[in-house]
């Protein structure tokens, strides 16, 4: 049976879970799901208990003689007043054994291997109080005791015998969370009572204590104590019930050699278990350093070529849930600081006339002004809509060359007194008699009515506006809903500092605060002494509803119209987002009309692509932002105000398009990665719970 444990390492460290529960021996990790390891703790438990972990020896005296030695050691001390006369427990049937034992075992209920399971002393603690220490559940953690923080309590001193611990006493756990949960008294220099949600097993000459906390890490014990524990929301088992327990009783040398063999098989356990755990910290690593070369990129191009370097070694970097989420967070953040897609200089404007022209001119910047580059043999029509709404059209083979010149009122009469506001449209020929014919055919009726179509239906080849332009456009339809009475004029919202700007943006985008890009608000909840405000057909959610995924479940509660009426309502597109909690930052896009609580802020996107913003407040970047700006440690909490102060990066709109496909594009590469994975975990985890169901069988 050793050999079955030794064989298969390889499965019990592979196989792991989302979660680590259960009990058994083993500290465990908080920041692993060690599933194998754990099975593997209680598979050495468990064949501990059924005489399949060491040899048998025909030699030791059967258990029998020692049930006989235990029985006439509490008839002694009975006898001299140290306990008192016991109820006799109801012999074992053949339905109570669930296994086979091994020659010279015997079945015993554990009331009979002690001198008697009783409660504990009911007192208050008293941390000034030291010469009488009271033991508490939560002073138990990881089967030991700092009894330099356990606190005292008053006891009269002839009860003190009555609940003294001493070595070798084994205590439960009786109620609630940690019911079942047990720890053996060694090592005690000081006088200590235990406390009435505890139960001790009284230690008793004959039996070896060590092998009876092996018994309580057992199957065979947590299945009998969840079978006789009662409650729902606080599960308690009384001491009758423990005193009844089934116990599988070897002999005491075998008890002896079976504790040996378990102390150095979860030995072995406790260093696979901290390998994993090196092993998965230095992965972690390795993955946050590669994933920082992303972020750290200059440009799109250099990000491009470290995520090349990442993608050589996709098999091996990306092979747990943590790591996943990393690079899902990394996409997120690649995606509003510019290096996800490359920038398409049509999604900027003409250059503008005066100084501002000058000043593109010097920085360089005006080659991305949204035009094609010049190229042999190559004529360009273009078509510049100008201030006063006009259109413009002409031939070149430099766009960009014409627009310096259109742009400081060199180009021509007409841009000289009607400047150019942007490229709305070009075409490209390869000879220059093509582009003059075009450039007539657009200036004739049927091409100024097919030109003007074409605009405001978004198909010509324009250079888009740049975000700063958004920005204008979302500002001045604020101003049109607050002037119609559609929307409270609100206090404007603070210029944004170089100080606060974190990196640099791409040309044409902006930083800008979450309430300039959209109308803001916060949810409310109708009196509910009201009945005509519910059991309507509109959802009414609060931050239960908006789940991790970003999706909105189910709600029980619905509202009626005028139950809206006195709530706050978001419509498709809109993005709530939790303003409180321990899950303050969870966010979703609304698909259609819903309610919402005064622990949900809202933002509905003006011209702003809603999953774009949805993208961008999802980032590490923003995240961090909200706790940084919320208030309260217990209980964060960012209120309206200072949530739609929060910074945004924002991209041209054909841009957002772009990043929004690409972010769905490579979020259902991590989504599938993730499924594989599971599929894998899942397997592992089948197959070490196999090899113990076979073990044990």
């Amino acid at each position: 049976m050793v050999n079955l444990i030794t064989e298969h390492i390889d499965i019990w460290s592979a196989a792991q879970t989302p979660k680590s529960n259960g009990a058994g021996r083993g500290n465990g990790s908080a920041r692993h799901s060690l599933h194998g390891i754990k099975k593997l703790r209680e598979l050495i438990l468990e064949l501990a208990v059924r005489g399949k972990l060491v040899p048998q020896d025909p030699n030791d005296p059967p258990a029998s003689d020692l049930l006989e030695k235990i029985a006439r050691e509490k008839a002694r001390l009975f006898k001299e007043g140290k306990i008192n006369k016991q109820k006799p427990l109801p012999e074992i049937s053949e339905d109570e054994k669930p296994f086979e034992l091994p020659e010279g075992w015997e079945w015993a209920r554990l009331g009979d291997l002690s001198a008697d399971i009783h409660y504990g002393y009911t007192a208050s603690a008293d941390e000034q109080i030291k010469n009488v220490r009271l033991l508490r559940i939560t002073d138990i953690q990881n089967d030991s005791v700092n009894w330099e923080s356990v606190p005292g309590c008053e006891i009269d001193e002839n009860k003190i015998s009555d609940y003294k611990l001493e070595e070798g006493d084994i205590l439960i756990a009786r109620t609630g969370g940690t019911i079942g949960k047990s720890y053996l008294v060694c090592r005690i220099n000081l006088c200590a009572v235990f406390a009435s949600y505890l139960i001790r097993v009284k230690r008793i000459e004959g039996m070896y204590p060590s092998f009876v906390k092996t018994y309580l890490g057992s199957q065979l014990y947590w299945k009998q104590l969840y079978a006789n524990s009662m409650g729902t929301g606080q599960p308690n088992v009384n001491g009758n019930a423990l005193k009844s327990l089934v116990f599988a009783l070897p002999p005491l040398a075998e008890q002896h050699r079976i504790v040996a063999k378990v102390d150095e098989l979860m030995a072995l356990c406790d260093q696979l278990e901290q390998q994993q755990i090196e092993s998965s910290d230095t992965h972690q690593i390795l993955v946050e350093t590669l994933l920082a070369t992303l972020t750290n990129a200059a440009d799109q191009k250099e990000c491009a070529g470290a995520w090349q370097r990442i993608a050589n070694h996709f098999d091996i970097l990306f092979t747990t849930e943590q790591s996943i989420d990393q690079l899902k967070q990394t996409i997120l953040q690649l995606a509003v600081m510019g290096k996800l897609v490359p920038q398409d200089p049509n999604d900027l404007p003409a250059p503008r006339p005066g100084k501002w022209l000058e000043g593109e001119i010097k920085a360089g910047r005006t080659r991305q002004a949204g035009l094609p580059a010049p190229r042999p043999g190559k004529w360009f029509v273009y078509v510049l809509e100008c201030e006063d709404g006009s259109l413009y059209k002409g031939h070149s083979q430099d766009i960009l060359k014409r627009w310096k010149q259109h742009a400081s009122g060199e180009g021509s009469e007409w841009t000289k007194k009607h400047p150019p506001k942007r490229l709305v449209h070009w075409e490209a020929f390869n000879s220059q008699e093509e582009a003059v014919a075009r450039e007539k055919e657009l200036k004739s009726g049927y091409g100024r009515k097919w030109l003007e179509r074409e605009i405001k239906a978004g198909r010509t080849r324009q250079a888009g506006e740049p975000a700063s332009v958004l920005l204008e456009k979302i500002a001045r339809e604020k101003a049109r809903l607050i002037k119609e009475g559609k929307i409270k004029k609100q206090k404007p919202l603070p210029e944004i500092s170089e100080d606060e700007k974190p990196f640099e943006l791409p040309a044409g985008w902006e930083w800008a605060r979450l309430g300039s890009t959209g109308i803001g608000s916060t949810g409310k909840t109708p009196s509910t002494r009201n009945p005509n405000f519910y059991d309507g057909i509109i959802p009414f959610i609060g931050p239960g509803q908006i789940v991790v995924e970003g999706g909105i479940t189910d709600s029980e509660k619905t509202l009626t119209e005028e139950g809206c009426d006195h709530s706050t309502i978001a419509e498709s597109g809109d993005i709530l987002m939790v303003c409180i909690g321990g899950s303050i930052g969870k966010s979703a896009i609304v698909q259609s009309k819903i309610a919402f609580n005064q622990q949900i802020n809202c933002i509905r996107p003006l011209f702003v692509n809603s999953s774009y913003l949805s993208i961008s407040i999802n980032t590490p970047y923003f995240q961090t932002s909200i706790l940084d700006a919320a208030t309260g440690s217990a209980t964060p909490i960012i209120n309206r105000s200072r949530w739609e102060e929060l910074l945004v990066v924002l991209p041209p709109l054909v841009e957002q398009h772009r990043i929004v496909a690409k972010v769905d594009e490579l979020m259902a590469i991590c989504d599938a990665l993730k499924a594989r994975l599971n599929e894998a975990q899942t397997t592992q985890v089948q197959l070490a719970d196999a090899i113990v169901e076979q073990a044990v069988a």
